[in-house]
């Protein structure tokens, strides 16, 4: 399967990316992020602090009807329309907050490894979140750990993020462990980017800059806040080549639109809070 688009205008709002958000159930919501830092600043205590690095993003819109027969929370659209999307990046420097050499120390075996989320945006009592259907990693002991203590749904499987070329090429394969389904893709990063932050009430703004996590169930629903400085992104154009690892999360690929990608060079010093319930 070949997806390829350029509806993404990345830095700036076109004319079909400005618009509103709403819930699944009808209530209309501005998408106003005037300041994302101000959107990331929940005043909490670090729990756990990472960097990622070398992050793309690719983004599929898909019908509301049917992706939230799968997906436990309403879903949060832009312009009435449901959005999911990809994230592949390298995680560095992963520690407990406050534990100093001997938290590092401890986390080293899985303080740095790559990894891939396939997300869907929510909302939960009056919040705008992410959600995520499926997440691997390749340390089964990382998996273990980060399931236990943020309530994530990672699976284990090999994720082999390649480096961007000097023309901005890159390609990468991941491989579910217990299926053996995978995904491929090469992609095409702009060659000399001029990295921008999303901007307000754009398609991207919605997609990318959120700072809660919704898990569980509405019944007993955990939240998990991140605190990060605001994204610097630019384009990607992205070809899928191998889509069966895509049948391990809620049956949404095959009746969705390729509308975009973007990469970010990297975000320092993520800030994650203990897992609290909403």
């Amino acid at each position: 399967m070949s997806d390829r688009s350029q509806n993404i205008d990345v830095g700036g709002a076109s004319e079909t990316q400005s618009g509103r958000s709403e819930s699944s159930a009808g209530r209309p919501v501005k998408v106003r992020i005037e300041d994302p830092s101000a959107q990331a600043n929940h005043d909490c205590p670090p729990y756990f602090l990472a960097d990622w690095e070398n992050i793309l993003a690719i983004h599929y819109a898909v019908d509301p009807q049917l992706l939230q027969k799968e997906i436990p929370f309403a879903l949060d659209l832009f312009n009435k329309q449901a959005y999911v999307s990809i994230f592949a990046f390298q995680m560095t420097r992963a520690r407990p907050y406050g534990t100093g050499p001997i938290g590092a120390a401890i986390f080293k075996p899985f303080a740095s490894q790559p990894s891939l989320n396939v997300r869907t945006y929510v909302r939960h009592k009056g919040e705008r979140g992410i959600f995520f259907m499926t997440e691997w990693m390749p340390n089964p002991i990382g998996a273990v750990v980060t399931r236990t203590m943020f309530g994530l749904p990672y699976r284990v499987g090999t994720v082999e993020l390649g480096a961007v070329k000097p023309d901005g090429a890159f390609a990468a394969e991941i491989v579910d462990m217990l299926t053996q389904k995978s995904l491929r893709y090469r992609g095409l990063r702009e060659l000399n980017p001029a990295y921008k932050t999303p901007a307000p009430e754009s398609l991207e703004a919605f997609v990318m800059e959120r700072y809660v996590t919704v898990t569980g169930e509405p019944s007993f629903a955990r939240t998990l806040r991140v605190n990060h400085a605001p994204w610097q992104i630019c384009r990607a154009d992205v070809e899928i080549e191998e889509a069966s690892l895509l049948q391990l999360t809620p049956h949404w690929h095959n009746r969705s639109e390729y509308i975009g990608a973007c990469w970010s060079p990297a975000v320092r010093d993520i800030s994650l809070d203990r897992p609290r319930i909403a």
